[in-house]
């Protein structure tokens, strides 16, 4: 198999960090940016929930916001697989912690 270069990797082809990557590229609202955020909520691996860990704990107001998005969703694939809700404990004492952020789109991720 020949791998073009040129070509961008597909969503499953990226590694973990180069989708957490992808959610702080273009505007917030973006396409681009919310699908790899959709492909991590999908994984739902430990990996995944480190990384978030990582944005949540950041000082760059865009990290805090794509880490709780993607904790919000966290390891759930659509629609709804029946899996239990990994790391839910933990998911939910960042958000709370971060309702009292100063900035209000990290607090509209928590909530």
């Amino acid at each position: 198999m020949i791998i073009d270069p040129e070509k961008p990797k597909s969503l499953d082809e990226r590694s973990t960090r180069e989708l957490f990557e992808d959610t702080l590229e273009g505007d917030y609202d973006d396409e681009g940016p919310w699908n790899a955020v959709r492909e991590l909520h999908k994984r739902g691996t430990p990996e995944v929930f480190q990384i978030a860990v990582e944005f949540c704990n950041s000082k760059n107001p865009l990290q805090r916001e794509r880490g709780l998005d993607v904790m919000g969703q966290f390891g759930q694939k659509f629609p709804h697989d029946g899996r239990e809700l990994l790391f839910f404990d933990e998911r939910v004492s960042f958000a709370i912690e971060l309702l009292k952020d100063e900035e209000p789109r990290v607090v509209s991720s928590a909530a």
